[in-house]
């Protein structure tokens, strides 16, 4: 990293710098005429420039997020997969990230967990493209986040070939929203992280015991004339503290539906578009984690029909009343023929 110097017209066009101080920014490049210039222009303004120069570097460092990456080790396998956290530090609380992280050729996500990520809400769940190498994902965080080291995600990798590898985030294309009225965008720094992949070592992958549920949650209906035509919609969010949630399942029980009428689960993801548009049903969300331990959370109907619309209570009524009816004929018919004189 070095300085480079611009001029007052290439900076700020037919204005005059201030001060000199404005006239560096930091880039990769060939060092040396930098330098030449930096040392140029030292001489000549004194050590209030460099000192300037310093504080202003380390105020902008000091207030930009940081996305890091904590890896299971430096050296990994090439026999088995391998894990690798991805953390974010920011001073600044903020509630919106989109992140694109870079793979090298060679380095494929066998799995993604975002078992105790600090996102609730995923805008895209992660997605990886083949083509172009590059993971991406965005997601909300109600309240914002502000601290050390929060997890976003944790990768499972699988290396093809061993060697030296770098896995980056795109700062061009990632971006981080504060958690204010205007959503100020929030400067961004990602340091990449280099691993050695070894063709003789085995990866430990330390698994934990998850036999806990995906935490309670709140499905919602909601109707928008703008969206999905119009019609009313189901919305649901859940985490997974352990091995993060697999999928999602929504079944709508028609009205007096009975027990022993198994529900019509189908795979899901929010925001779900409901079959019954009438909101007469039942609707059943239930979440999945990993492991297999489940979550089941029911909306009871907005516009339950009255009982004598119920077309299962309907039957149900009509078999009890000719049951009572087939009930009575047998008994009235025993009871005639116990009176009935002994020939």
């Amino acid at each position: 990293m070095s300085l480079r110097k611009k001029t007052s017209r290439q900076r700020y066009g037919s204005h005059t710098a201030h001060s000199p101080y404005h006239e560096y920014v930091y880039f990769a490049a060939s060092p040396a005429p930098c330098l030449e210039a930096f040392f140029r222009d030292l001489s000549k303004h004194g050590l209030r420039s460099l000192l300037l120069i310093l504080l202003l570097g380390s105020a902008l460092s000091a207030h930009a997020a940081t996305v890091t990456f904590d890896p299971q080790e430096q050296v990994v396998g090439l026999r088995s997969p391998f894990k690798v956290g991805m953390l974010l530090t920011t001073t600044e609380r903020v509630n919106t990230v989109h992140i694109e992280l870079v793979l090298p050729e060679g380095i494929t996500p066998v799995d993604l967990s975002d078992g105790d990520s600090i996102i609730n809400f995923w805008i895209s769940n992660p997605q990886y493209n083949e083509a172009t190498h590059v993971l991406s994902f965005e997601g909300i965080i109600p309240g914002g986040f502000s601290g050390e080291q929060g997890r976003l995600l944790v990768l499972t990798l699988q290396a093809a070939h061993p060697g030296t590898i770098v896995i980056r985030v795109n700062p061009k294309t990632s971006v981080l929203y504060r958690n204010t009225p205007d959503a100020a965008e929030e400067p961004l720094i990602a340091t990449p992280l280099t691993l050695r992949v070894s063709s003789t070592k085995d990866n430990v992958l330390n698994e934990l015991a998850d036999t806990s549920a995906p935490e309670e949650f709140t499905p919602l209906i909601s109707r928008s004339p703008d969206t999905y035509g119009g019609n009313w919609i189901l919305s649901f969010a859940t985490q997974d503290k352990g091995s993060g949630v697999a999928s999602y399942e929504v079944a709508e029980r028609a009205p007096g539906l009975p027990f022993f009428i198994a529900s019509d689960w189908k795979t899901a993801d929010s925001p779900y578009v409901l079959t019954d548009q009438r909101l007469t049903s039942t609707v059943i969300v239930r979440a999945t984690d990993k492991k297999g331990n489940a979550r089941i959370e029911t909306v009871s109907p907005v516009y339950p029909l009255p009982w004598y619309a119920n077309l299962w209570v309907s039957y149900i009524l009509i078999a009890g009343a000719l049951l009572l009816i087939l009930l009575g004929y047998v008994f009235i018919h025993a009871n005639k023929r116990a009176s009935a004189p002994l020939r």
